[in-house]
């Protein structure tokens, strides 16, 4: 029962992941965020400042996961980096119906990374709101 609860919960976060990263990219381009999963690429395109508020604040949370699962005695879990789960977030988003458990991309998202990541969403509309 865990195991599928985490397979769900990874997914999902996938999901979320290409929303934020999309809405980061329409506000730092003022278009529509392409058509696509692939959120390397989608990423590549954001503004410098943007792509460095995100990496920090992912950094932050595969920190804290680390560290959670080092205090708690959990061995052997990789918490990749954001650059990794971005590469990979095609394949989980994409294949999730047909294999769960195909992609190897352990996610360092949690609650404090997502409010930290809707803050500065809600910094960037302000400012085009002005």
């Amino acid at each position: 029962m865990v195991l599928k609860h985490a397979v769900t919960n990874h997914f999902l976060l996938s999901v979320i992941l290409e929303l934020i990263i999309k809405t980061f990219y329409e506000l730092d381009n003022q278009e529509t965020a392409p058509f696509t999963h692939n959120l390397t690429k989608v990423f590549e395109k954001l503004s410098n400042e943007s792509k460095t508020e995100l990496t920090t604040s992912y950094d932050r949370a595969r920190n804290r996961k680390c560290e959670l699962f080092k205090i708690s005695n959990i061995a052997n879990v990789e918490f990749h980096s954001l650059d990794k789960v971005l590469a990979n977030n095609e394949t989980t988003v994409k294949n999730f119906k047909y294999d769960a458990m195909e992609t190897n991309s352990n996610s360092s998202i949690d609650n404090i990374f997502l409010k930290e990541t809707f803050e500065l969403l809600d910094k960037k509309i302000a400012e085009i709101s002005v």
